[in-house]
């Protein structure tokens, strides 16, 4: 009873924090709206309110301040959150070093070589080892394999940061590349394999080539098979029968050169 009792207050504290959030939120919209000579209504307080309300006070606080002194014009949710480090591109950022530095610790504690030179997690010390996100992977390929981290030095590492970074960031866009070509090519395979038949007369020209050639093969050996067999006889009278047609055109050849 009593974990139940400390629960629901930790909720109703929770809501009460978050209110005052709010409260406090649009406190500040209307002193931001009053400097910018901004007309608000309250509807249009409130939206801004719950948008911005999962940013930490101390980073809305920065962003109220460089919103009156930088701007000139009353800013957007997106603006503020920029401003406050929780927009798209700080997130990126954010994700990028978490991914970096997660990839350091990765490489310095469990990643090795072979004595043929070939680096990677599966040659140190380490039987198992952690797996790493199949984005993080992907960065490490682009940017030469293990080797190039394995082997970075501190001259290296600022150029090597701002690769990885580059790579990780645009990850998610060439995923989508990667996949759309492969829906194209597997589209083209599709269109280029051959016409199947929706009838027992209607067969693909390449199909029906090649069994038209194993059809003939077929007969030609089916009839030196069933040749009558001739007997010594026979044989002697054909050449003989050959001889004279051939005596015959070397008279004619004769004859007409001459």
């Amino acid at each position: 009873m009593e974990t139940e009792h400390n629960s629901v207050k930790l909720q109703i504290s929770t809501r009460e924090n978050e209110q005052e959030l709010r409260l406090w939120v649009i406190d500040q919209l209307t002193i931001l709206a009053e400097a910018f000579k901004e007309v608000v209504t309250a509807a249009r307080l409130r939206i801004y309110a719950e948008d911005l309300c999962d940013i930490a006070p101390e980073q809305l606080k920065a962003a109220f301040e460089h919103a009156r002194r930088e701007l000139r014009f009353f800013p957007k949710i997106a603006e503020l959150r920029e401003l406050a480090g929780a927009g798209r591109q700080a997130q990126l950022d954010a994700e990028a070093r978490t991914a970096w530095d997660q990839l350091l610790q990765f490489t310095r504690k469990f990643v090795s070589n072979d004595p043929h030179g070939n680096f990677g997690p599966e040659h140190g010390s380490f039987r198992n080892y952690p797996q790493l996100s199949q984005r993080i992977l992907d960065c490490v390929r682009r940017l030469g394999g293990w080797r190039a981290l394995a082997c970075m030095t501190h001259e290296d590492q600022p150029f090597v940061q701002k690769r990885f970074f580059e790579e990780y960031k645009a990850a998610p866009a060439v995923e989508q590349i990667d996949q759309k070509q492969f829906l194209q090519q597997l589209a083209g395979d599709v269109q280029r394999r051959p016409r199947l038949a929706h009838t027992h007369h209607e067969e693909p020209q390449e199909q029906f080539s090649i069994r038209e050639a194993f059809r003939q093969s077929t007969a030609r050996s089916e009839r030196k098979r069933t040749a009558p067999r001739l007997s010594d006889v026979e044989w002697e009278e054909r050449r003989q029968k050959l001889q004279e047609q051939a005596r015959e055109l070397i008279a004619r050849a004769a004859g007409a050169g001459a």
